[in-house]
């Protein structure tokens, strides 16, 4: 596996993945997106150095697997793509990238990476228990309950990779 950070080409690729009906019913805003509020988003997140965004890919045949984002106070959202779930690969994905980001010194603007799911969707629930997150809370989010787990990174040295790997 291998991480790349998100390319200009991958917009129509995360729009699909975005607007996947279970991707829906798990986000926070369970409204289908429009081609013109997405084109809008990935711009202003692609400009924005203060948001990390990666394809996790397979290191043989480069095939997009799945989606994170980690923003300026760590917060990571993370997707996969919908032929892939159920595999066991979500966990294998938060870990491997977790590896990534400590062993590049990748510097995500927060040591800690923090995630932020509703309880009622268990697959990521377990997908970041079995990755070594740790749940620190329990809040309600519009109606909705929810949990947050922490990861604390663990940065080997100072080096600061840019954008551009």
């Amino acid at each position: 596996m291998k991480f790349r950070i998100v390319k200009s080409s991958d917009i129509w690729l995360l729009y699909e993945w975005a607007n996947d009906e279970v991707t829906r019913n798990m986000s926070f805003n369970t409204s289908k997106i429009s081609k013109e509020d997405h084109e809008k988003w990935f711009v202003e997140k692609m400009a924005d150095d203060t948001v990390h965004l990666y394809i996790a890919e397979d290191g043989m045949t480069e095939e997009p697997l799945g989606f994170l984002r980690v923003d300026q106070n760590g917060v990571i959202s993370f997707l996969i793509d919908k032929k892939l779930r159920g595999k066991g690969l979500g966990s294998k994905i938060l870990i491997e990238f977790i590896q990534f980001v400590e062993g590049n010194s990748v510097k995500l603007g927060s040591n800690q990476l923090k995630a932020l799911i509703k309880t009622r969707n268990r697959p990521s629930v377990v997908t970041f228990e079995k990755a070594g997150f740790e749940l620190k809370g329990i809040f309600q989010h519009e109606g909705e309950e929810c949990v947050e787990y922490k990861y604390s990174i663990n940065l080997n040295h100072e080096q600061e990779l840019g954008r551009d790997l």
